[in-house]
């Protein structure tokens, strides 16, 4: 069992038909989605990142027109947790309420953080999430673990992986 952030960006305000919640607005800028794979957790990524793919899930409908900048893996099934961290989390400007969270009793699933959103300043704030986690893909550097630009690993990261990570 595993939960992820995908941090998406859409490169530009769309009108997006949403399955049955209908249409919804969604502003260019930087979103971060909260998602749970009971197994099979890198095949649910990799699905996530296909192109082509028949919808099923809310956040399908949005990759059609963002794009995958960054996925954090984070260890155990606490899914309405890491989603109420990021509705807390100061930089969310707000959250879109019904989407991904139609089978928990949390507002939303899915955050919007504005068009000036930095991964690399965000990978710290997760310091006080109680999970063991991973930053396993970034940006068109592809697959990738557990650095970012540069070669820099945050001291977050490097402190998770004292402590091991057998849940991949």
């Amino acid at each position: 069992m595993a939960c992820y952030f995908l941090f998406i960006r859409l490169d530009r305000d769309s009108e997006i038909q949403v399955g049955k919640q209908g249409l919804r607005t969604f502003l260019r800028g930087f979103y971060v989605y909260v998602g749970r794979a009971k197994r099979g957790v890198m095949k649910r990524l990799q699905r996530h990142l296909r192109q082509k793919k028949r919808k099923h899930w809310h956040i399908d409908f949005l990759l059609e027109v963002g794009k995958v900048e960054g996925i954090v893996l984070f260890e155990g099934d606490e899914e309405c947790f890491l989603a109420t961290f990021l509705f807390q989390h100061p930089c969310v400007r707000y959250d879109v309420p019904g989407f991904g969270s139609s089978d928990c009793s949390c507002r939303s699933h899915l955050f919007y953080f504005g068009d000036t959103f930095s991964f690399d300043s965000f990978l710290p704030t997760l310091k006080v999430v109680p999970f063991l986690y991973r930053v396993i893909w970034r940006g068109e550097e592809g697959l990738h673990h557990p650095g970012i630009a540069n070669g820099i690993v945050p001291e977050t990261i490097v402190e998770h992986e004292k402590n091991g990570l057998s849940f991949l």
